[in-house]
Protein backbone atom coordinates (compact mmCIF):
# COMPACT_ATOMS: atom_id res chain seq x y z
CA UNK A 1 0.00 0.00 0.00
CA UNK A 2 1.32 3.44 -0.86
CA UNK A 3 1.88 5.95 1.89
CA UNK A 4 -0.93 8.54 1.88
CA UNK A 5 1.70 11.30 2.14
CA UNK A 6 2.75 10.58 -1.41
CA UNK A 7 -0.48 12.20 -2.56
CA UNK A 8 0.70 15.51 -1.12
CA UNK A 9 3.93 15.58 -3.14
CA UNK A 10 3.68 18.09 -5.96
CA UNK A 11 5.13 17.16 -9.32
CA UNK A 12 8.18 19.20 -10.43
CA UNK A 13 6.97 22.25 -12.31
CA UNK A 14 8.25 22.43 -15.85
CA UNK A 15 9.91 25.76 -16.69
CA UNK A 16 8.32 27.48 -19.68
CA UNK A 17 9.35 30.92 -20.85
CA UNK A 18 8.38 32.75 -24.01
CA UNK A 19 9.06 36.24 -25.33
CA UNK A 20 9.64 38.25 -28.47
CA UNK A 21 13.34 38.53 -29.19
CA UNK A 22 15.59 40.21 -31.71
CA UNK A 23 17.33 38.08 -34.31
CA UNK A 24 20.89 38.30 -32.95
CA UNK A 25 19.82 37.52 -29.38
CA UNK A 26 17.77 34.57 -30.65
CA UNK A 27 20.79 33.00 -32.33
CA UNK A 28 22.88 33.70 -29.24
CA UNK A 29 20.35 31.80 -27.12
CA UNK A 30 20.27 28.91 -29.58
CA UNK A 31 24.08 28.64 -29.46
CA UNK A 32 23.81 27.76 -25.74
CA UNK A 33 21.78 24.62 -26.47
CA UNK A 34 23.75 21.35 -26.39
CA UNK A 35 23.14 17.98 -28.05
CA UNK A 36 20.07 18.31 -30.25
CA UNK A 37 18.21 15.07 -30.97
CA UNK A 38 15.20 16.21 -33.00
CA UNK A 39 14.53 19.18 -35.30
CA UNK A 40 11.04 19.87 -36.69
CA UNK A 41 10.02 22.58 -39.14
CA UNK A 42 6.35 23.49 -39.68
CA UNK A 43 5.41 25.60 -42.71
CA UNK A 44 1.73 26.52 -43.21
CA UNK A 45 0.36 27.68 -46.55
CA UNK A 46 3.29 26.05 -48.38
CA UNK A 47 2.87 23.84 -51.44
CA UNK A 48 6.47 23.06 -52.45
CA UNK A 49 9.77 22.56 -50.65
CA UNK A 50 12.98 23.19 -52.57
CA UNK A 51 15.17 20.07 -52.70
CA UNK A 52 18.23 21.80 -51.23
CA UNK A 53 16.40 22.92 -48.08
CA UNK A 54 17.85 21.10 -45.07
CA UNK A 55 20.29 19.21 -47.30
CA UNK A 56 23.18 19.76 -44.87
CA UNK A 57 21.17 18.23 -42.05
CA UNK A 58 20.09 15.21 -44.07
CA UNK A 59 23.62 14.49 -45.33
CA UNK A 60 25.37 15.04 -41.99
CA UNK A 61 26.72 11.91 -40.34
CA UNK A 62 27.57 11.01 -36.78
CA UNK A 63 29.28 7.95 -35.35
CA UNK A 64 28.76 5.40 -32.60
CA UNK A 65 31.61 3.76 -30.71
CA UNK A 66 31.03 0.98 -28.21
CA UNK A 67 33.18 0.36 -25.14
CA UNK A 68 35.09 3.60 -25.54
CA UNK A 69 37.96 4.50 -23.20
CA UNK A 70 37.67 8.13 -22.10
CA UNK A 71 41.44 8.38 -21.72
CA UNK A 72 41.70 8.46 -25.53
CA UNK A 73 39.92 11.83 -25.52
CA UNK A 74 42.79 13.59 -23.80
CA UNK A 75 45.78 12.35 -25.77
CA UNK A 76 47.99 15.01 -27.33
CA UNK A 77 47.10 14.14 -30.99
CA UNK A 78 43.37 14.13 -30.29
CA UNK A 79 43.40 17.47 -28.46
CA UNK A 80 45.47 19.06 -31.22
CA UNK A 81 43.46 17.77 -34.18
CA UNK A 82 39.86 17.61 -32.92
CA UNK A 83 39.48 19.79 -29.82
CA UNK A 84 41.65 22.79 -30.66
CA UNK A 85 40.44 22.70 -34.26
CA UNK A 86 36.80 22.41 -35.24
CA UNK A 87 33.84 21.61 -32.99
CA UNK A 88 33.37 18.23 -31.33
CA UNK A 89 30.14 17.01 -29.75
CA UNK A 90 30.17 13.73 -27.82
CA UNK A 91 27.53 12.11 -25.64
CA UNK A 92 27.32 8.79 -23.81
CA UNK A 93 24.40 6.54 -24.76
CA UNK A 94 22.66 3.62 -23.04
CA UNK A 95 23.10 5.52 -19.76
CA UNK A 96 20.50 6.98 -17.41
CA UNK A 97 21.25 10.35 -15.93
CA UNK A 98 19.54 9.56 -12.61
CA UNK A 99 21.46 6.39 -11.75
CA UNK A 100 24.34 5.76 -14.21
CA UNK A 101 27.62 7.45 -15.00
CA UNK A 102 27.30 9.78 -18.01
CA UNK A 103 29.83 11.76 -20.02
CA UNK A 104 29.71 14.45 -22.66
CA UNK A 105 31.89 16.92 -24.53
CA UNK A 106 30.24 20.20 -25.47
CA UNK A 107 31.12 22.22 -28.56
CA UNK A 108 32.91 24.67 -26.25
CA UNK A 109 35.47 21.99 -25.40
CA UNK A 110 34.20 21.09 -21.92
CA UNK A 111 34.47 17.45 -20.83
CA UNK A 112 31.55 16.77 -18.49
CA UNK A 113 31.45 13.78 -16.16
CA UNK A 114 28.23 12.97 -14.29
CA UNK A 115 29.34 10.30 -11.79
CA UNK A 116 27.97 8.27 -8.92
CA UNK A 117 29.56 8.63 -5.49
CA UNK A 118 31.77 5.51 -5.63
CA UNK A 119 33.16 6.33 -9.08
CA UNK A 120 33.84 9.95 -8.10
CA UNK A 121 35.67 8.99 -4.91
CA UNK A 122 37.88 6.45 -6.70
CA UNK A 123 38.55 8.74 -9.67
CA UNK A 124 40.55 11.34 -7.79
CA UNK A 125 39.51 14.47 -9.72
CA UNK A 126 38.02 17.63 -8.24
CA UNK A 127 34.29 18.08 -8.64
CA UNK A 128 31.11 19.19 -6.92
CA UNK A 129 27.94 17.59 -5.64
CA UNK A 130 25.11 17.47 -8.15
CA UNK A 131 22.49 20.16 -7.56
CA UNK A 132 19.79 17.51 -7.70
CA UNK A 133 21.55 15.30 -5.12
CA UNK A 134 22.65 18.00 -2.72
CA UNK A 135 20.97 16.29 0.23
CA UNK A 136 21.91 12.65 -0.33
CA UNK A 137 25.22 13.42 -2.13
CA UNK A 138 25.03 10.38 -4.40
CA UNK A 139 25.91 12.19 -7.66
CA UNK A 140 28.92 14.37 -8.51
CA UNK A 141 29.86 16.61 -11.43
CA UNK A 142 33.39 16.91 -12.83
CA UNK A 143 34.18 19.50 -15.52
CA UNK A 144 37.45 19.54 -17.47
CA UNK A 145 38.23 22.42 -19.84
CA UNK A 146 40.00 20.65 -22.70
CA UNK A 147 40.85 23.97 -24.39
CA UNK A 148 42.43 25.54 -21.32
CA UNK A 149 46.07 26.63 -21.51
CA UNK A 150 46.65 24.70 -18.28
CA UNK A 151 45.46 21.50 -19.92
CA UNK A 152 48.42 20.84 -22.15
CA UNK A 153 50.70 17.85 -22.51
CA UNK A 154 53.52 17.95 -19.98
CA UNK A 155 51.72 20.02 -17.37
CA UNK A 156 50.85 18.48 -14.00
CA UNK A 157 47.12 19.04 -14.32
CA UNK A 158 47.06 17.35 -17.74
CA UNK A 159 49.09 14.30 -16.75
CA UNK A 160 47.11 13.74 -13.55
CA UNK A 161 43.73 14.12 -15.30
CA UNK A 162 44.73 11.75 -18.07
CA UNK A 163 45.83 9.14 -15.56
CA UNK A 164 42.56 9.44 -13.62
CA UNK A 165 40.33 9.25 -16.70
CA UNK A 166 41.92 5.98 -17.77
CA UNK A 167 40.48 4.42 -14.60
CA UNK A 168 36.91 5.00 -15.75
CA UNK A 169 34.84 2.16 -17.07
CA UNK A 170 34.37 2.25 -20.84
CA UNK A 171 31.31 4.00 -22.29
CA UNK A 172 29.18 3.67 -25.41
CA UNK A 173 29.20 7.08 -27.11
CA UNK A 174 27.95 8.95 -30.16
CA UNK A 175 29.99 11.80 -31.58
CA UNK A 176 30.17 14.27 -34.44
CA UNK A 177 32.93 16.63 -35.50
CA UNK A 178 32.67 19.77 -37.59
CA UNK A 179 36.06 20.54 -39.16
CA UNK A 180 37.46 24.09 -39.19
CA UNK A 181 37.67 24.08 -43.00
CA UNK A 182 35.34 22.68 -45.67
CA UNK A 183 38.29 20.94 -47.34
CA UNK A 184 38.67 18.65 -44.31
CA UNK A 185 36.32 15.67 -44.23
CA UNK A 186 34.21 15.27 -41.03
CA UNK A 187 34.85 11.52 -41.21
CA UNK A 188 38.48 12.16 -40.22
CA UNK A 189 37.51 11.59 -36.61
CA UNK A 190 36.04 8.19 -37.50
CA UNK A 191 39.28 7.16 -39.18
CA UNK A 192 41.26 8.37 -36.16
CA UNK A 193 39.41 6.07 -33.77
CA UNK A 194 39.30 3.26 -36.29
CA UNK A 195 43.10 3.39 -36.45
CA UNK A 196 43.13 3.03 -32.66
CA UNK A 197 41.28 -0.27 -33.04
CA UNK A 198 37.74 0.83 -32.21
CA UNK A 199 34.83 -0.52 -34.29
CA UNK A 200 33.22 2.72 -35.52
CA UNK A 201 29.61 2.60 -36.73
CA UNK A 202 28.26 5.23 -39.11
CA UNK A 203 24.85 6.56 -38.05
CA UNK A 204 22.54 8.15 -40.60
CA UNK A 205 20.13 11.01 -40.02
CA UNK A 206 16.47 9.97 -40.24
CA UNK A 207 14.58 12.50 -42.33
CA UNK A 208 10.82 12.54 -42.73
CA UNK A 209 8.47 14.81 -44.65
CA UNK A 210 4.71 14.87 -44.56
CA UNK A 211 1.90 17.15 -45.67
CA UNK A 212 -1.32 17.90 -43.82
CA UNK A 213 -4.18 18.97 -46.08
CA UNK A 214 -7.16 21.28 -45.57
CA UNK A 215 -6.51 22.54 -42.06
CA UNK A 216 -7.48 25.41 -39.85
CA UNK A 217 -4.23 26.87 -38.50
CA UNK A 218 -3.66 29.49 -35.76
CA UNK A 219 -2.98 33.05 -36.82
CA UNK A 220 -0.56 35.33 -35.00
CA UNK A 221 -1.76 38.90 -35.64
CA UNK A 222 0.97 40.58 -33.59
CA UNK A 223 3.99 39.05 -31.85
CA UNK A 224 4.10 41.98 -29.41
CA UNK A 225 0.80 40.78 -27.94
CA UNK A 226 1.71 37.07 -28.07
CA UNK A 227 1.89 36.16 -24.35
CA UNK A 228 2.78 32.95 -22.47
CA UNK A 229 -0.76 31.58 -22.62
CA UNK A 230 -1.13 32.20 -26.35
CA UNK A 231 2.29 30.74 -27.11
CA UNK A 232 1.58 27.66 -24.94
CA UNK A 233 -1.67 27.05 -26.85
CA UNK A 234 0.14 27.54 -30.15
CA UNK A 235 2.86 25.03 -29.20
CA UNK A 236 0.21 22.54 -28.09
CA UNK A 237 -1.33 22.84 -31.56
CA UNK A 238 2.10 22.28 -33.15
CA UNK A 239 2.53 19.15 -31.05
CA UNK A 240 -0.88 17.81 -32.02
CA UNK A 241 -0.09 18.43 -35.68
CA UNK A 242 3.33 16.77 -35.58
CA UNK A 243 2.14 13.59 -33.85
CA UNK A 244 -0.84 13.27 -36.17
CA UNK A 245 -3.47 14.00 -33.54
CA UNK A 246 -7.02 14.78 -34.52
CA UNK A 247 -7.53 18.53 -34.90
CA UNK A 248 -11.19 18.26 -35.84
CA UNK A 249 -13.56 19.44 -33.14
CA UNK A 250 -16.13 16.74 -32.26
CA UNK A 251 -19.43 17.85 -30.83
CA UNK A 252 -20.33 14.31 -29.68
CA UNK A 253 -17.51 14.29 -27.09
CA UNK A 254 -17.68 15.92 -23.66
CA UNK A 255 -14.04 16.96 -23.96
CA UNK A 256 -12.51 17.87 -27.30
CA UNK A 257 -9.59 19.84 -28.69
CA UNK A 258 -10.17 23.36 -30.00
CA UNK A 259 -7.79 25.17 -32.36
CA UNK A 260 -6.45 28.42 -30.89
CA UNK A 261 -8.17 31.54 -32.15
CA UNK A 262 -7.86 33.47 -34.34
CA UNK A 263 -7.38 30.84 -37.04
CA UNK A 264 -7.61 30.58 -40.80
CA UNK A 265 -8.07 27.87 -43.41
CA UNK A 266 -5.04 26.72 -45.37
CA UNK A 267 -4.74 24.10 -48.08
CA UNK A 268 -1.44 22.51 -47.06
CA UNK A 269 0.93 22.47 -44.09
CA UNK A 270 4.43 21.02 -44.57
CA UNK A 271 6.06 19.19 -41.67
CA UNK A 272 9.75 18.29 -41.91
CA UNK A 273 11.63 16.32 -39.26
CA UNK A 274 15.26 15.33 -38.76
CA UNK A 275 16.23 12.89 -36.03
CA UNK A 276 19.81 12.11 -35.04
CA UNK A 277 22.66 13.99 -33.36
CA UNK A 278 22.99 17.71 -34.11
CA UNK A 279 24.69 20.80 -32.76
CA UNK A 280 23.20 24.22 -32.11
CA UNK A 281 25.03 25.43 -35.24
CA UNK A 282 22.95 23.02 -37.32
CA UNK A 283 19.77 24.56 -35.90
CA UNK A 284 21.01 28.11 -36.59
CA UNK A 285 21.92 27.26 -40.18
CA UNK A 286 18.49 25.74 -40.79
CA UNK A 287 16.74 28.85 -39.47
CA UNK A 288 18.84 31.04 -41.75
CA UNK A 289 17.82 28.83 -44.68
CA UNK A 290 14.19 29.36 -43.71
CA UNK A 291 14.72 33.10 -44.07
CA UNK A 292 16.18 32.65 -47.55
CA UNK A 293 13.73 30.13 -49.00
CA UNK A 294 10.51 31.00 -47.17
CA UNK A 295 10.92 34.64 -46.22
CA UNK A 296 7.69 35.59 -47.99
CA UNK A 297 5.52 33.12 -46.06
CA UNK A 298 2.45 35.16 -45.17
CA UNK A 299 1.50 33.39 -41.94
CA UNK A 300 4.44 32.19 -39.82
CA UNK A 301 7.25 29.63 -39.69
CA UNK A 302 8.08 27.45 -36.67
CA UNK A 303 11.20 25.46 -35.75
CA UNK A 304 11.17 23.06 -32.82
CA UNK A 305 14.35 21.43 -31.52
CA UNK A 306 14.66 18.97 -28.65
CA UNK A 307 17.59 17.64 -26.65
CA UNK A 308 18.37 14.23 -25.20
CA UNK A 309 16.58 13.27 -21.97
CA UNK A 310 19.72 11.82 -20.40
CA UNK A 311 22.18 14.55 -21.34
CA UNK A 312 24.36 15.89 -18.47
CA UNK A 313 23.74 19.46 -19.67
CA UNK A 314 21.33 21.12 -22.09
CA UNK A 315 21.39 24.92 -21.83
CA UNK A 316 24.99 26.09 -21.47
CA UNK A 317 26.69 24.24 -18.63
CA UNK A 318 23.60 24.21 -16.42
CA UNK A 319 23.12 20.74 -15.01
CA UNK A 320 20.29 18.71 -16.47
CA UNK A 321 18.46 15.71 -15.06
CA UNK A 322 15.74 13.28 -15.97
CA UNK A 323 13.00 13.23 -13.36
CA UNK A 324 9.33 13.46 -14.24
CA UNK A 325 9.69 16.52 -16.47
CA UNK A 326 13.07 15.92 -18.02
CA UNK A 327 12.07 16.88 -21.55
CA UNK A 328 13.85 19.91 -22.87
CA UNK A 329 13.44 21.89 -26.03
CA UNK A 330 12.66 25.17 -27.68
CA UNK A 331 10.43 26.63 -30.37
CA UNK A 332 11.40 29.53 -32.61
CA UNK A 333 8.44 31.26 -34.25
CA UNK A 334 9.22 33.53 -37.18
CA UNK A 335 6.77 36.04 -38.60
CA UNK A 336 8.28 38.21 -41.31
CA UNK A 337 11.51 39.57 -39.84
CA UNK A 338 10.33 39.11 -36.23
CA UNK A 339 11.33 36.30 -33.88
CA UNK A 340 9.58 34.76 -30.91
CA UNK A 341 11.41 32.26 -28.66
CA UNK A 342 9.74 29.68 -26.41
CA UNK A 343 11.98 27.78 -23.97
CA UNK A 344 11.14 24.53 -22.22
CA UNK A 345 13.45 23.42 -19.40
CA UNK A 346 13.42 20.69 -16.79
CA UNK A 347 12.53 21.51 -13.21
CA UNK A 348 15.28 22.53 -10.78
CA UNK A 349 13.55 20.73 -7.94
CA UNK A 350 15.98 18.60 -5.92
CA UNK A 351 15.49 14.94 -5.16
CA UNK A 352 14.23 14.13 -1.68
Amino acid sequence: MLSPEVLHFKEPASVFKSHKIDKNTCFQKISQFNFVHLITVVLPDTTTIIDTFGEELTSSDYYKILSFNIGDLVTKPFLKNFIDRGNLNLLSINTRIDCDNCIAISSTGKLLLHLDKLTFQTLGLEGKVSHFNNLVKEKYIVTVDLKSDDFKSGKCNYERTKSCLQKLKNFDVILSWEPPEKEICPSSIAKYFSDLGYPVELCKIRHHRKTAHSLMVPVIPNLDEFDDEASANFIEWLGMLCIGGSLNERLDFISTYSIPEPSTYTGEVKILQWRGFFSSKDVARLIKQLEIYFGSNRLWKAVYFQGFSDSPVVWGLNEHHYYTSGDNGSVVIMKGQEYYLCLQKCSNKRYK
